[in-house]
């Protein structure tokens, strides 16, 4: 129970996590062995749906839990629970869980799901409907198309709303009357993972993630509010990858929504391999939350992309852009050919320029000016990190402004939820430069330097090619 004598939903989702665990466990209890010991590793994949019935769960009134699986596939399970206060509905949830070999770590097979009745048939055929409906949406998902037309339309309205009308560049932004810029609604949080939250795999338990995430969302809404907030919805949760105990999980929380009196709070969670300095997205939460008759601000995004994601709201990231090779990159890094590809592939101009003993600083430098002055190009540097100091081994930074006077160049991290942008003198960076790329591919020195981007002209008949 909370202060406020709300129910820890946090918890919930935790206690539903265990039990969704122990249901997939129990249905493949005829593949136990000799010891008692299961041959699979069995672990949640994502949260399908949770249908909140009640927005206030009495906190005072016993919660009986039931589940079962409703559907199996070759090596996958879905299990729905059903949570019920004094013979009323209060919350509805399905999990998909996913069989592995505890030693290979491939995909193993479960013990299938036998219907003996019309309920049960029904039950799993909602099963299969569920996994369509998974597949079709994966699809449609911007990681795959752009946004629409429509999506695109809202977007420059809402746009145009946050312009100056007294002037007319797109820099000149002014916030409208009872609305905050998406950007102030930031809370973010640093959990280490410790030994005492991990499952039998030795990962970090899924419901403790879910658990962590949905807090730090809540407190996001409390200072966003100004009230106490409840919870009235709860998005699909994907679970991309483990995290390993010993790790440092990051999570940035965001108000990316609100219309009137609801609005949406995303999580992001990323596991950090401090040694290395590499970080991988572990999951992604959404929470709608509510303050009852209470008011809250309208979130307007900062930027022309806008840093949202629900509905026309959406994240504009990598896994946007056109590419052919963006599932190597992921695996693999990028190197400097292929982020020029990728830029030509998005209608841009990329003039790149290794650096070595046939490339001169001064060069750099009057590249660097010229680019600063004007908006109608860009400079990327790819640099190593070692040399300035920090911890990874290589990384691509914009160049934002440059200190003429003092030889300073401001750099944009991408990555600046963890990363400041920074200033470092020119020279600095041209040594980071110097240095060549050896984490790519070990096999070769991959040389390092930098890249022009311009906007290219527009192709004729635009619409006949797309």
């Amino acid at each position: 129970m909370q202060t406020n004598c709300y129910l820890r939903f946090g918890q919930l989702l935790e206690n539903l996590d265990t039990f969704a665990v122990l249901i997939g466990y129990e249905h493949n209890s005829p593949l136990l062995t000799n010891t008692g010991i299961s041959p699979l590793s069995i672990v949640t994949a994502m949260v399908d749906e949770i249908k909140i019935h009640h927005d206030l769960i009495d906190p005072t009134v016993d919660i009986i839990m039931t589940g079962h699986v409703m559907w199996t596939g070759k090596s996958s399970l879905e299990i729905g629970m059903w949570l019920k206060q004094e013979d009323k509905s209060v919350l509805d949830a399905e999990f998909v869980m996913v069989a592995r070999d505890p030693e290979s770590k491939k995909a193993a097979v479960i013990h299938p799901l036998e219907t003996t009745n019309e309920e049960e048939m029904k039950l799993f055929e909602a099963g299969n409907q569920h996994k369509q409906q998974r597949l079709a949406e994966a699809n449609e998902s911007l990681f795959q198309n752009p946004p629409t037309l429509e999506e695109r339309q809202i977007v420059h309205e809402i746009f145009l709303k946050t312009l100056d009308p007294r002037s007319k560049s797109f820099r000149s932004r002014v916030l409208p009357e009872g609305s905050v810029w998406m950007e102030s609604t930031r809370l973010k949080n640093a959990v280490v993972c410790f030994p005492e939250k991990r499952n039998i795999h030795n990962k970090v338990f899924g419901g403790y993630l879910m658990r962590k995430a949905f807090e730090l969302a809540w407190a996001n809404a409390c200072v966003f509010s100004g009230n106490r907030p409840y919870v009235v919805a709860v998005d699909d949760i994907l679970f991309h990858c483990p995290v390993p105990i010993g790790s440092l999980l990051l999570m940035s929380s965001q108000v990316s929504y609100s219309d009137g009196k609801k609005f949406i709070a995303r999580v992001h969670a990323e596991v950090m391999d401090t040694l290395q300095g590499t970080s991988t997205t572990s999951n992604v939460f959404h929470f709608t939350f509510t303050c009852g008759d209470h008011p809250v601000p309208t979130v307007v995004p900062m930027t022309y992309g806008g840093r949202v994601w629900k509905g026309i709201w959406r994240w504009y990231d990598e896994r946007m852009v056109r590419s052919c090779n963006l599932d190597e990159i992921q695996k693999e890094g990028v190197t400097m050919d292929q982020l020029a590809c990728i830029a030509r592939c998005n209608q841009l101009n990329a003039d790149v320029v290794y650096v070595d003993e046939h490339t001169s600083i001064d060069d750099f430098r009057r590249v660097v000016e010229d680019t600063c002055k004007g908006n109608s190009s860009a400079v990327i540097c790819s640099f190593g990190k070692s040399y300035l100091g920090a911890l990874g081994v290589g990384q691509f930074a914009t160049i934002a402004g440059y200190h003429a006077e003092r030889g300073l160049v401001l750099a944009l991290e991408p990555a600046r939820y963890k990363h400041r942008i920074f200033w470092t003198p020119l020279e600095c960076l041209w040594g980071a430069m110097v240095a060549t790329d050896k984490a790519t591919d070990p096999t070769i020195d991959l040389q390092r330097g930098y890249m022009v981007l311009s906007q290219a002209k527009p192709l004729k008949n635009r619409k006949n090619i797309e």
